[in-house]
């Protein structure tokens, strides 16, 4: 269910932030819809325990502020709604990775 959820919740980040962006400017920090869609992806296919939670809040604040490659390109030369979006997608995603091999590793459960 949680990977409907991701689908459902980045589907209408799209939707909002298209229509915003339309009288607004591009990535604007008022609007979180894209960071919740991004975080809902850092969690998919884990156990969501009080630690696995908290390493992934964190690794995603981390990876959406620091902006490492490729995060860091296409918040820069990706335009529009999707541009906003796909810069936190890509944070989750790597958030996502991070923490599944450190649950791989046997550091977190």
């Amino acid at each position: 269910a949680h990977y409907l959820i991701t689908i459902a919740i980045t589907l209408i980040a799209y939707l909002t932030i298209y229509v915003y962006e339309k009288n607004h400017e591009h990535d604007d920090p008022t609007v979180v819809v894209d960071e919740i869609a991004g975080i809902y992806l850092s969690f998919l296919f884990l156990p969501l325990t009080l630690p696995i939670l908290s390493a992934g809040f964190i690794l995603f604040r981390f990876y959406d502020i620091v902006k490492p490659f490729p995060i860091s390109w296409v918040d820069k030369n990706t335009p529009g709604a999707f541009g906003s979006l796909l810069d936190d997608m890509l944070a989750g995603a790597l958030t996502a990775a991070t923490i599944h091999l450190i649950v791989h590793l046997g550091w977190l459960s």
